[in-house]
């Protein structure tokens, strides 16, 4: 996720905009890595839904 992406999403939020600019950095400097860090969680998981047969859930 690139920065700009994260600042599309956290600007959904109004408490977005009442943070400070030092702070908003932070916050898009914070939430980038999580991000990033759970992108790679999730690629390494092995629970990944695409491999359960949902025929067997019917």
């Amino acid at each position: 996720m690139t920065e700009r992406e994260a600042v599309k999403i956290l600007m959904m939020s109004p408490f977005y905009f009442r943070l400070g600019l030092v702070d908003r950095k932070e916050l898009v400097k914070e939430f980038t890595q999580l991000m990033r860090s759970s992108q790679n969680t999730e690629a390494d998981s092995s629970l990944d839904f695409r491999r359960i047969p949902f025929s067997n859930y019917s």
